[in-house]
């Protein structure tokens, strides 16, 4: 699948817009849907990117 944004990106979006819990709990959300193992990777990769994001605003 080819992605106009990165996995980065889209977390850097949903952190920014909804802060990090309410981001974290749409990857869950958005995760828990996927039916395809592509699709879930990408999902995968948004909510390390969205785990990282808030470690580093704590850390």
């Amino acid at each position: 699948m080819q992605m106009s944004v990165s996995p980065q990106e889209i977390a850097e979006h949903l952190v920014q817009e909804l802060g990090h819990k309410q981001a974290f709990e749409t990857f869950k959300h958005h995760a828990s849907r996927c039916r395809e193992d592509e699709t879930r990777t990408i999902w995968d990769k948004i909510g390390s990117e969205i785990n990282r994001l808030s470690m580093l605003k704590t850390g």
